[in-house]
């Protein structure tokens, strides 16, 4: 498997297995390509893609970005995670055929390796929470790294 990457909103902060952060910003990038949205929302599925593509960015949420933006994203996050639990499972041939990177990414699947789109959607169910203010607080000596059941538990969400 890969690395983690970050994950901001405001203060707070998390860890996340950046194959899965890549597969849930690129679905729902993709869910909203299909969507007819306000002016800005292109610019906003543009920027969702590069963070997908580039696992050393962090994916910073604007804290002060207006209600009706972290709304659609919210929305946008909820749409991805229903065409995800769909799929099942993820293998790293499908993960290059859907989700194709650019010359830019450094995202590296292992051959043969396989996700659980469980995992995906539990970490957009996640940043969903982390953007509500409803993602409960760190547990004290119990890190935790969102998007994968293998490194669930390795990384503190901040």
């Amino acid at each position: 498997m890969s690395n983690s990457t970050v994950i901001k909103f405001g203060d707070r902060w998390l860890e996340a297995y950046d194959v899965s952060r890549s597969v849930l910003l690129t679905e729902t990038a993709r869910v909203g390509e299909q969507w007819t949205g306000p002016a800005w929302l292109p610019q906003v599925l543009r920027h969702l893609r590069l963070t997908a593509g580039i696992c050393d960015l962090a994916w910073l949420i604007d804290r002060d970005w207006p209600r009706e933006g972290l709304d659609t994203l919210i929305r946008l996050l909820e749409a991805a995670n229903q065409r995800l639990l769909r799929r099942g499972v993820i293998t790293a041939a499908e993960a290059r055929e859907l989700w194709p990177a650019d010359d830019q990414s450094r995202l590296t699947w292992q051959p043969g390796e396989v996700l659980p789109a469980e995992s995906v959607v539990a970490l957009g169910e996640t940043v969903i929470a982390l953007i509500r203010g409803t993602l409960p607080p760190d547990p004290p000596g119990a890190p935790h790294c969102y998007g994968s059941d293998r490194y669930r538990e390795l990384v503190h969400p901040r």
